[in-house]
């Protein structure tokens, strides 16, 4: 499974560009699903223990999906708003990587 994220935000485009491809990137569908309209998506993680549950660093926060891209909720509790550049999931442990703030 390939997963991409990209943004055009600097085109003045701030659509989410998120896609999965299951035969090595010679295809690839879009998987925003109920993503938000205008939410940059800056970085796209699959957890390695649970096929399908995705996480996406945007530019408030982060989103996750527990059906591969199918519909999108917003991560609760008490993290802040802010850019998520990257995220690294190893175990039952996320390391994000903001911008202006420390990880």
């Amino acid at each position: 499974m390939l997963y991409l994220s990209a943004t055009r935000y600097k085109l003045d485009d701030y659509r989410p560009y998120l896609y999965k491809s299951v035969d090595g990137g010679k295809n690839w569908k879009n998987i925003c699903g109920n993503y938000p309209e205008n939410e940059i998506s800056r970085v796209i993680r699959e957890d390695p223990k649970n096929p399908g549950l995705l996480f996406v660093g945007s530019e408030t926060g982060i989103l996750f999906s527990h059906n591969d891209g199918g519909n999108w909720n917003r991560l609760g509790g008490n993290f802040p708003v802010v850019p998520v550049y990257d995220l690294k999931i190893k175990d039952d442990e996320m390391v994000v990587a903001t911008h202006g703030r420390s990880f």
